[in-house]
C-alpha cells in the first residue's frame, strides 16, 4: 500500500507540467454515485489516478493553452450490473474547469459504457472509468481555449 501512496504522490507531482510551469491542477474529486452501484472499492481514488494519467499526456504547450487552471472532477453517474449476459457498466464524468482564483472557466463531460460476456464487473469497471476520463480530458484543451476567447 505504501508503494501505492508514493506512485500516486509522483503522479501528482508531474500534472499538468510542461517545462517546470503547472498548467493543471486536479483540485478536487468529488462523487454523487452510491457506492453500492459499484464493485469498485473507492471510485473517487480510482477516478483520480485515470484522470491524472490522461492529463499528463496532454501536451498543453503544442494545445496553446498557457495559464494556469484548476479541475473539480464530479463522478456524477455510474452503474455497473451482472447478468446473464455478462457484466455491463456506464460511467459519466464531469469536469469543472476554474481559473486558480476560483472563478469557473467551463465544463465538460466524459462518457463510457461497455460491456463484458466473461462477467467481471471490476475490470470493465475500470476500462469504463479509463475512457471516460479520456474522453474529458481530450476536451479540455478546446473547452479552455474557447472560454477565454469568449472574455
Amino acid at each position: 500500500m505504501l508503494w501505492q501512496s508514493a506512485f500516486v504522490a509522483a503522479l501528482l507531482s508531474l500534472v499538468g507540467h510542461v517545462g517546470g510551469k503547472v498548467h493543471a491542477r486536479l483540485a478536487a474529486v468529488e462523487s454523487r454515485v452510491e457506492n453500492a452501484k459499484l464493485a469498485t472499492p473507492d471510485p473517487k481514488s480510482t477516478l483520480r489516478i485515470e484522470l491524472e494519467q490522461e492529463l499528463v499526456k496532454i501536451d498543453w504547450t503544442a494545445e496553446k493553452v498557457n495559464r494556469p487552471f484548476e479541475l473539480v472532477a464530479v463522478l456524477s453517474d455510474a452503474e455497473s450490473s451482472t447478468g446473464k449476459n455478462g457484466a455491463h457498466a456506464s460511467c459519466t464524468i464531469q469536469l469543472l474547469m476554474r481559473e486558480p482564483g476560483g472563478a469557473l472557466i467551463g465544463r465538460v463531460t466524459g462518457r463510457a459504457s461497455g460491456e463484458d460476456r466473461q462477467g467481471s464487473r471490476l475490470s470493465l469497471e475500470a476500462g469504463v472509468f479509463e475512457a471516460a476520463s479520456r474522453s474529458a480530458a481530450s476536451a479540455l484543451p478546446e473547452a479552455i481555449r474557447r472560454s477565454r476567447k469568449a472574455r
